[in-house]
């Protein structure tokens, strides 16, 4: 009985076992974040998809209807192209992320994301009625684009490799301060396509201004040195200059009672 028992015991643990499991959880690790790097890059798109039909929509509403109604409906088209290619990568690591859950966060705010894109369609609907405001418009896709940008925030902090989670703050301050742009896109679009800013919006742009050089400073700092140099040839475009000079329009309260609604398709395009 006593050759039974000690067959049955398991056998004591050694460190070749434990270092093969190391590096297994490594390979698994590494799959898995090359899998969520599909997704967080199709966030990125659909996320820059969504602005554009934003701003988009807020020239077609501060026009009451009469700019930029073909436009959008192409960026439409655009951004469900883009959430089809997000919901194809997320079906690819939809097994991972379920069956061993690195982050219940994770989970909620791709659930919160997925729930707000089956909602587009009604907002859209509302956009096309004329049923909503510039500002309600902004919002709606606002929230939308937050939750997405979140995803990317919480894959950032799963990282276990530290150079990966570096790279992936930078991507995120990257894609915050782009969407502080892209609503201050969305503002200006409000108040040239109207022919004027009155003081909120033009408060609301100055804020959204600081709000996304504080996330392009810590973008830089995280960045690697390919990245930088890029983000250096980008901001010394001559457009800089351009955009500069109309968002100083949009600041300024008071000096200019009237603008050219013609203004907003240049503003747009810049």
């Amino acid at each position: 009985m006593n050759t039974k028992q000690q067959q049955q015991n398991p056998k004591s643990p050694t460190a070749a076992n434990f270092l093969i499991a190391s590096r297994q959880c490594e390979l698994m690790n590494l799959q898995y974040f090359l899998q969520m790097g599909k997704v967080v890059q199709s966030i990125s798109n659909l996320v820059h998809g969504l602005q554009r039909e934003r701003g988009a929509s807020n020239v077609f509403l501060g026009s009451s209807g009469e700019k930029f109604a073909g436009e959008r409906e192409a960026m439409i088209l655009e951004s469900d192209r883009l959430a089809e290619l997000f919901e194809q990568a997320l079906a690819e690591v939809q097994e991972a992320l379920t069956a061993h859950p690195v982050s219940s966060h994770l989970l909620n705010h791709l659930a919160t994301a997925l729930h707000g894109l089956q909602q587009l369609p009604a907002l859209r609907a509302q956009v096309a009625g004329q049923a909503m405001s510039t500002a309600e418009a902004t919002e709606a896709y606002g929230n939308l684009i937050h939750s997405l940008i979140t995803v990317v925030f919480e894959a950032a902090d799963t990282a276990v490799d530290p150079s990966l989670a570096g790279l992936l703050v930078a991507m995120v301050h990257l894609m915050n301060g782009k969407e502080f742009c892209g609503q201050e896109r969305a503002v200006g679009s409000a108040g040239f396509s109207s022919g004027g800013f009155d003081s909120a919006l033009s408060k609301r742009m100055t804020h959204l201004v600081e709000a996304q050089e504080r996330c392009f400073e810590v973008f830089v700092s995280f960045a690697d040195d390919d990245s930088r140099a890029l983000w250096q040839t980008l901001r010394s475009h001559d457009r800089e200059t351009e955009i500069e000079r109309l968002r100083q329009l949009g600041c300024s309260v008071g000096r200019y009672k009237t603008l050219d609604s013609g203004l907003a398709d240049r503003w747009f395009s810049l």
